[in-house]
Protein backbone atom coordinates (compact mmCIF):
# COMPACT_ATOMS: atom_id res chain seq x y z
CA UNK A 1 0.00 0.00 0.00
CA UNK A 2 1.01 3.69 -0.42
CA UNK A 3 1.57 6.31 2.34
CA UNK A 4 -2.03 7.34 1.37
CA UNK A 5 -3.79 4.38 1.44
CA UNK A 6 -2.59 3.27 4.86
CA UNK A 7 -3.42 6.75 5.97
CA UNK A 8 -7.11 6.93 4.76
CA UNK A 9 -10.06 4.33 5.08
CA UNK A 10 -12.23 3.11 7.77
CA UNK A 11 -14.56 0.07 7.95
CA UNK A 12 -18.23 -0.03 9.45
CA UNK A 13 -19.42 -3.66 10.63
CA UNK A 14 -22.45 -4.37 11.58
CA UNK A 15 -24.55 -7.32 12.24
CA UNK A 16 -27.94 -5.55 10.52
CA UNK A 17 -29.47 -5.21 14.08
CA UNK A 18 -31.81 -2.19 14.94
CA UNK A 19 -31.34 0.37 17.83
CA UNK A 20 -33.97 0.14 19.91
CA UNK A 21 -35.75 3.17 21.11
CA UNK A 22 -34.05 2.51 24.90
CA UNK A 23 -30.33 1.33 24.40
CA UNK A 24 -29.09 2.08 27.67
CA UNK A 25 -28.66 -1.14 30.12
CA UNK A 26 -30.62 -0.61 33.04
CA UNK A 27 -28.83 0.45 36.44
CA UNK A 28 -25.55 1.85 34.27
CA UNK A 29 -24.71 5.56 35.44
CA UNK A 30 -21.63 7.46 33.32
CA UNK A 31 -19.65 9.19 36.41
CA UNK A 32 -18.97 12.40 35.43
CA UNK A 33 -21.53 12.75 32.19
CA UNK A 34 -24.16 15.25 32.15
CA UNK A 35 -27.84 14.18 31.90
CA UNK A 36 -27.82 15.46 28.05
CA UNK A 37 -24.24 13.12 27.57
CA UNK A 38 -25.93 10.02 29.09
CA UNK A 39 -28.95 10.21 26.91
CA UNK A 40 -27.01 10.43 23.98
CA UNK A 41 -24.77 7.19 24.88
CA UNK A 42 -28.26 5.63 25.26
CA UNK A 43 -29.66 6.26 21.90
CA UNK A 44 -26.23 5.06 20.09
CA UNK A 45 -24.29 8.53 19.40
CA UNK A 46 -20.91 9.30 20.91
CA UNK A 47 -21.21 13.20 20.86
CA UNK A 48 -17.25 13.49 22.25
CA UNK A 49 -14.08 12.27 21.92
CA UNK A 50 -14.24 9.79 24.66
CA UNK A 51 -17.77 9.80 24.79
CA UNK A 52 -18.10 12.08 27.33
CA UNK A 53 -16.04 14.73 28.34
CA UNK A 54 -15.79 13.09 31.70
CA UNK A 55 -13.96 10.72 29.20
CA UNK A 56 -16.18 7.59 30.08
CA UNK A 57 -15.13 5.41 27.04
CA UNK A 58 -18.20 3.61 27.67
CA UNK A 59 -21.16 3.05 25.53
CA UNK A 60 -24.15 0.85 27.21
CA UNK A 61 -25.29 -0.49 24.22
CA UNK A 62 -26.01 -3.82 24.05
CA UNK A 63 -26.97 -5.78 20.45
CA UNK A 64 -23.17 -6.99 19.61
CA UNK A 65 -21.51 -9.22 22.27
CA UNK A 66 -19.51 -11.96 22.48
CA UNK A 67 -22.23 -14.04 20.69
CA UNK A 68 -22.77 -12.35 17.99
CA UNK A 69 -19.22 -10.35 16.74
CA UNK A 70 -18.10 -13.15 14.82
CA UNK A 71 -20.86 -12.54 12.60
CA UNK A 72 -20.21 -8.98 11.69
CA UNK A 73 -20.28 -8.14 8.00
CA UNK A 74 -18.81 -4.74 6.38
CA UNK A 75 -21.84 -2.56 5.97
CA UNK A 76 -19.78 0.39 3.93
CA UNK A 77 -16.13 1.69 3.78
CA UNK A 78 -15.25 5.18 3.15
CA UNK A 79 -12.49 6.78 1.80
CA UNK A 80 -10.45 9.51 3.41
CA UNK A 81 -10.34 13.17 0.69
CA UNK A 82 -6.75 12.92 2.17
CA UNK A 83 -5.79 10.69 -0.92
CA UNK A 84 -7.09 13.09 -3.65
CA UNK A 85 -4.47 15.89 -1.91
CA UNK A 86 -1.55 13.59 -1.97
CA UNK A 87 -2.49 12.54 -5.36
CA UNK A 88 -2.42 15.96 -6.33
CA UNK A 89 1.26 16.82 -4.12
CA UNK A 90 3.30 14.02 -4.30
CA UNK A 91 6.03 15.73 -2.34
CA UNK A 92 3.74 15.81 1.13
CA UNK A 93 5.20 14.62 4.32
CA UNK A 94 3.84 10.97 4.61
CA UNK A 95 1.08 10.41 6.39
CA UNK A 96 0.95 6.63 7.79
CA UNK A 97 -2.27 6.64 10.22
CA UNK A 98 -6.14 7.40 10.07
CA UNK A 99 -6.15 8.73 13.46
CA UNK A 100 -8.96 10.29 14.23
CA UNK A 101 -12.39 9.15 16.31
CA UNK A 102 -15.36 10.28 14.97
CA UNK A 103 -18.23 12.10 17.16
CA UNK A 104 -21.89 11.10 16.21
CA UNK A 105 -24.98 12.93 16.29
CA UNK A 106 -27.89 12.79 14.75
CA UNK A 107 -26.77 9.88 12.61
CA UNK A 108 -23.96 12.09 11.11
CA UNK A 109 -19.99 11.30 11.89
CA UNK A 110 -17.75 13.88 12.60
CA UNK A 111 -14.32 13.13 12.00
CA UNK A 112 -10.74 14.43 10.92
CA UNK A 113 -8.06 13.41 8.72
CA UNK A 114 -4.19 13.24 8.83
CA UNK A 115 -4.05 15.99 6.73
CA UNK A 116 -6.39 18.01 8.92
CA UNK A 117 -9.20 18.52 6.98
CA UNK A 118 -12.62 17.91 8.04
CA UNK A 119 -15.52 15.37 7.03
CA UNK A 120 -19.25 14.30 7.83
CA UNK A 121 -20.36 11.13 7.04
CA UNK A 122 -23.86 9.93 6.83
CA UNK A 123 -23.46 7.01 9.36
CA UNK A 124 -26.04 4.32 7.92
CA UNK A 125 -24.69 4.76 4.33
CA UNK A 126 -21.37 5.83 4.49
CA UNK A 127 -21.42 8.56 2.15
CA UNK A 128 -19.35 11.74 2.59
CA UNK A 129 -22.20 14.75 3.03
CA UNK A 130 -19.13 17.70 3.51
CA UNK A 131 -15.36 18.01 3.56
CA UNK A 132 -13.70 20.78 4.42
CA UNK A 133 -10.21 21.59 3.56
CA UNK A 134 -8.50 23.93 5.95
CA UNK A 135 -5.40 23.76 3.39
CA UNK A 136 -2.94 22.98 6.28
CA UNK A 137 -0.69 20.39 3.29
CA UNK A 138 0.37 24.35 1.89
CA UNK A 139 1.95 24.69 5.27
CA UNK A 140 4.56 22.03 5.49
CA UNK A 141 4.93 19.38 7.97
CA UNK A 142 3.35 20.45 11.11
CA UNK A 143 4.82 20.55 15.22
CA UNK A 144 3.22 17.93 16.66
CA UNK A 145 5.06 14.86 15.37
CA UNK A 146 3.81 15.00 11.59
CA UNK A 147 0.49 14.77 10.11
CA UNK A 148 -1.68 13.08 12.66
CA UNK A 149 -4.99 14.20 14.02
CA UNK A 150 -7.50 12.62 16.52
CA UNK A 151 -10.70 14.13 15.91
CA UNK A 152 -13.00 17.02 16.24
CA UNK A 153 -15.12 18.65 19.02
CA UNK A 154 -19.05 18.63 18.64
CA UNK A 155 -20.69 22.01 20.20
CA UNK A 156 -24.92 22.87 19.94
CA UNK A 157 -27.29 25.66 21.49
CA UNK A 158 -30.46 25.00 20.65
CA UNK A 159 -30.31 24.82 16.84
CA UNK A 160 -26.81 26.01 16.23
CA UNK A 161 -24.67 23.19 16.03
CA UNK A 162 -20.83 23.60 15.31
CA UNK A 163 -17.95 21.19 14.31
CA UNK A 164 -14.70 22.64 16.08
CA UNK A 165 -11.13 21.57 14.89
CA UNK A 166 -7.80 22.80 16.15
CA UNK A 167 -5.21 22.47 13.33
CA UNK A 168 -1.43 21.79 13.43
CA UNK A 169 -0.97 25.21 12.82
CA UNK A 170 -2.18 27.30 15.60
CA UNK A 171 -5.76 27.60 14.65
CA UNK A 172 -9.52 27.15 15.99
CA UNK A 173 -11.90 26.43 13.21
CA UNK A 174 -15.30 26.72 14.29
CA UNK A 175 -17.93 25.20 11.18
CA UNK A 176 -21.38 24.53 10.58
CA UNK A 177 -22.12 21.65 11.28
CA UNK A 178 -24.58 21.19 8.69
CA UNK A 179 -22.73 22.52 5.82
CA UNK A 180 -19.25 22.31 6.72
CA UNK A 181 -18.72 26.09 6.01
CA UNK A 182 -17.06 27.97 8.61
CA UNK A 183 -18.78 30.17 10.87
CA UNK A 184 -18.61 33.75 10.11
CA UNK A 185 -18.60 35.66 13.37
CA UNK A 186 -16.31 33.19 15.07
CA UNK A 187 -13.36 34.83 15.41
CA UNK A 188 -11.68 35.74 11.97
CA UNK A 189 -14.40 34.60 8.97
CA UNK A 190 -14.52 31.33 11.61
CA UNK A 191 -10.45 31.02 12.37
CA UNK A 192 -9.08 32.04 16.18
CA UNK A 193 -4.98 31.83 15.62
CA UNK A 194 -4.18 30.12 18.73
CA UNK A 195 -0.61 31.98 18.69
CA UNK A 196 -1.82 35.78 18.88
CA UNK A 197 -1.46 35.46 22.99
CA UNK A 198 1.82 33.51 22.61
CA UNK A 199 4.01 35.00 25.47
CA UNK A 200 6.72 32.48 25.91
CA UNK A 201 8.95 33.80 22.78
CA UNK A 202 7.74 36.06 20.28
CA UNK A 203 6.07 34.24 17.19
CA UNK A 204 8.84 34.60 15.21
CA UNK A 205 10.19 31.68 17.14
CA UNK A 206 7.62 29.49 18.04
CA UNK A 207 5.61 26.76 15.92
CA UNK A 208 2.24 25.91 17.85
CA UNK A 209 0.00 22.75 16.66
CA UNK A 210 -2.23 20.54 18.24
CA UNK A 211 -3.97 17.10 16.97
CA UNK A 212 -6.12 16.48 19.56
CA UNK A 213 -9.58 17.45 19.86
CA UNK A 214 -11.07 20.18 22.08
CA UNK A 215 -13.37 20.17 24.85
CA UNK A 216 -16.67 21.42 25.02
CA UNK A 217 -18.53 22.56 27.74
CA UNK A 218 -20.96 25.29 27.38
CA UNK A 219 -20.44 27.99 26.38
CA UNK A 220 -16.38 27.34 26.32
CA UNK A 221 -14.13 25.12 24.59
CA UNK A 222 -10.89 23.98 25.99
CA UNK A 223 -7.85 23.27 23.66
CA UNK A 224 -4.52 22.18 24.11
CA UNK A 225 -1.54 23.16 21.91
CA UNK A 226 1.85 22.08 22.17
CA UNK A 227 5.00 24.92 21.54
CA UNK A 228 8.37 24.44 19.79
CA UNK A 229 10.99 25.94 17.99
CA UNK A 230 10.46 25.59 14.49
CA UNK A 231 14.41 24.37 13.94
CA UNK A 232 13.09 21.38 15.73
CA UNK A 233 9.79 20.83 14.62
CA UNK A 234 9.89 17.34 14.04
CA UNK A 235 10.73 16.22 17.35
CA UNK A 236 8.14 14.52 19.09
CA UNK A 237 9.16 15.46 22.39
CA UNK A 238 9.92 18.86 22.44
CA UNK A 239 8.06 21.86 23.43
CA UNK A 240 5.93 22.33 25.93
CA UNK A 241 1.92 22.02 25.99
CA UNK A 242 -0.40 24.99 27.16
CA UNK A 243 -4.25 24.82 27.13
CA UNK A 244 -6.69 28.09 26.38
CA UNK A 245 -10.52 28.17 26.72
CA UNK A 246 -12.21 30.33 24.36
CA UNK A 247 -15.64 30.96 23.96
CA UNK A 248 -17.26 28.43 20.76
CA UNK A 249 -20.01 31.70 20.01
CA UNK A 250 -17.29 34.57 18.81
CA UNK A 251 -14.06 32.85 20.24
Amino acid sequence: MTKWETAGCATLLTLGLTLPASGQSPGVSFPGASGESAAALARGEWPAYAGTYASARYSPLDQIDASNAGSLKIAWRWVSPDHAVGDKHGDLDPAWYHEGTPVMVNSVLYTSTSLWQVAAIDAATGQTKWVFDPGAHRLGMPANNGWLHRGVAYWRDGADERVIMVTGHASMIALDARSGRPIESFGDKGRVDLQRRATRRSRSTIAAGARAPGASSRPSLRSRARTASPTRRKSSSCGRSSTRGSTCKTS
